[in-house]
């Protein structure tokens, strides 16, 4: 019987799958982890800890086997994103209207 993992975005990486399962403390560990243990994604060995699971992939390590799903979001969870996302955007800094200059020559 395959674990569930619901995911949030459209991936996450193995390294993050082995710190939510509290495999492992840190990602740090991750790349040590790997070395040290076989895990397979859909059947073939894996020890990139960068690698990106979608929905629909299947990872096995040891006898625990995790199946990645996408998460349904309620009509607020939504929501709150796309406000988030707002906020983001009306704070990220322009381009287009930063005229201090840049380079060597602006340095003295």
């Amino acid at each position: 019987m395959a674990i569930t993992i619901p995911i949030t975005g459209e991936y996450i990486t193995l390294a993050q799958l082995l710190k939510s399962e509290n495999i492992i403390e840190s990602g740090g560990q991750a790349k040590y982890y790997l070395a040290d243990h076989a895990v397979e994604l859909n059947g073939v060995s894996e020890q990139r800890r960068g690698k990106k699971l979608y929905p629909g992939d299947q990872v096995t390590i040891g006898a625990d086997v995790y199946q990645i799903e996408a998460g349904h979001f309620s009509k607020e969870q939504l929501q709150e994103k796309a406000e988030q996302q707002a906020i983001l955007r009306k704070y990220q800094p322009s381009s287009r209207n930063n005229k201090q200059p840049k380079g060597p020559a602006s340095w003295s």
